[in-house]
């Protein structure tokens, strides 16, 4: 902690005066009274030192809070990227990737969302990360839960009447799910509460792969308290299917020389990428500098297609953000001393089930044949 400089301390002068004790200032510090303890004489107030320290802890406050905040590219994304109704959303989506609707859900549904996923959600770790000292998550909905889970989902859905508008469908169209199911992607793959705890580091950065990630901010979300961190440029499509590919092969089918080419080749893609946010994280350090906080400036400069090289998705409770899950994107570190609860969906093409079958008929071994065979002939005798 760095201390504020001392004033210099001015010399005393004390001069004879004919002047009574009662026509001194009354906060002289150069009386003294014989009845007071030499041990005390000219010592410091008792509450200087406390007073001090407290506007040392601002100003370090004030320091670290303008130090994380918001860059003047930042603001122009946000701003460009944020709608005020479901209807302009799709738009907004397919050129940029990100949009934002503010007040989707009210302060008292978000309340009410969250205290439903604390009662009824399965709590587990977040993604990549062994323990939940930095983060967990409540577990709402999605491929792979058991029965009884299943259960506590609807048993929730009848207790919180906002659950269906933040991560279910409609008939009439009119969630946010219509937007996903335009773009191609129907299935909710995953729906949980992610909190970032207080004094969580950030996660390792990734991508969900292909779909669209949504968020709801549970609280409000400021530079402090762990906002998601986006990187606002999809990963190659070709990157992301390879990378699929790999991790879902089955040991042995590929031959290994093939499959060291993939890796090569995938290795190579990613390099590219992360250049081009070293770029654009070059670009804007030099031309910061020259706009200032010129909003309208920077704008013109994401709009041309310097997108900024990282996105802070800072938002009021309530807010909804929707991102192409091929965006490289981590939960940032929470500097506060309260949690951080997010809702986040993962919206997809297939199910758990369609998934599975769509690996199968992708492989071309003895294996794979019979497994379609086998499927084939259970389905044609249950008719």
């Amino acid at each position: 902690m760095i201390s504020s400089p001392t004033a210099p301390s001015r010399p005393v002068v004390v001069r004879k005066s004919s002047c009574s004790s009662a026509a001194r200032p009354r906060n002289s510090r150069l009386r003294l009274h014989p009845s007071v303890p030499s041990s005390r004489r000219g010592a410091t107030p008792r509450n200087r030192g406390t007073a001090r320290v407290r506007t040392q802890a601002r100003a370090q406050a004030t320091k670290q809070k303008a130090h994380h905040a918001h860059t003047v590219d930042e603001l122009a994304f946000l701003d460009i990227v944020t709608v005020d109704s479901l209807q302009e959303a799709p738009e907004t989506f397919a050129r940029w990737g990100i949009v934002r609707i503010p007040n989707l859900l009210s302060e008292a549904e978000t309340t009410e969302l969250l205290e439903g996923a604390k009662k009824y959600g399965v709590r587990r770790h977040a993604f990549a990360q062994e323990s939940q000292k930095d983060r967990y998550t409540l577990w709402l909905a999605g491929d792979g839960m058991s029965e009884e889970q299943q259960k506590a989902t609807k048993t929730m859905q009848s207790n919180v009447p906002c659950m269906e508008r933040a991560l279910l469908k409609k008939e009439d169209n009119s969630t946010w799910r219509a937007i996903t199911d335009a773009f191609g992607y129907p299935n909710l793959m995953l729906g949980e509460v992610v909190t970032s705890v207080p004094g969580g580091i950030p996660q390792d950065w990734h991508f969900d792969g292909e779909g669209i990630t949504a968020q709801i901010s549970l609280v409000s979300i400021d530079e402090q308290n762990g906002p998601t961190e986006v990187q606002p440029r999809p990963v190659p499509r070709v990157y992301m299917t390879w990378v699929n590919r790999m991790a879902n092969q089955i040991q042995g089918k590929q031959d290994d020389e093939i499959l060291e080419a993939l890796q090569e080749l995938t290795t190579e893609i990613k390099q590219l990428y992360d250049r081009l946010t070293k770029a654009h994280e070059f670009a804007w350090s030099t031309i910061r500098p020259i706009i200032g906080n010129s909003l309208p400036a920077a704008r013109a400069l994401i709009e041309a297609g310097l997108t900024p090289p990282i996105v802070r998705l800072t938002a009021d409770v309530g807010c909804l953000t929707l991102y192409d899950a091929a965006m490289i994107h981590r939960g940032g570190e929470n500097r506060t001393d309260t949690e951080r609860p997010i809702l986040a969906v993962h919206i997809n093409k297939e199910n758990k089930e369609q998934r599975h079958m769509n690996r199968i008929e992708e492989s071309d071994d003895a294996i794979g044949k019979k497994l379609k065979k086998g499927r084939k002939k259970k389905s044609g005798s249950s008719r």
